[in-house]
């Protein structure tokens, strides 16, 4: 097996189970081969010294990308949220908004946020 393969498999693996997967190749031995690799719809995020880019990236996202069933009352406002407008409590939403539907109850995750 050739090091791009155990590469391809290893990151198929990582990303059949999670949603962000970190590569830590600091000296660049694997830079073509990323490249070459076609992953579909997963997007590759280079850090180069700088980790906050990565972050800012990351949660400058719109809401849908992540979470497509995810919607508010106004469709425009559903279209423009960013993931760092729910991390900043900038969504709308009224304060506690939310919070007795999980409290106590055997809901998920998801079902909440549904």
């Amino acid at each position: 097996m050739s090091d791009l393969t155990s590469v391809k498999d290893a990151l198929q693996s990582r990303l059949a189970s999670k949603r962000v997967v970190f590569w830590h190749d600091p000296a660049g031995e694997y830079d073509a081969e990323l490249d070459a690799l076609d992953f579909g719809g997963v997007n590759v995020i280079r850090v180069q010294d700088n980790e906050f880019g990565v972050k800012n990236t990351l949660v400058a996202d719109h809401v849908t990308k992540h979470l497509p069933w995810f919607r508010l009352k106004d469709d425009f406002a559903t279209r423009e949220i960013r993931i760092r407008d729910l991390l900043c409590h900038r969504s709308g939403l009224g304060t506690f908004s939310g919070d007795l539907l999980w409290w106590g109850t055997e809901y998920s995750a998801k079902e909440v946020l549904e």
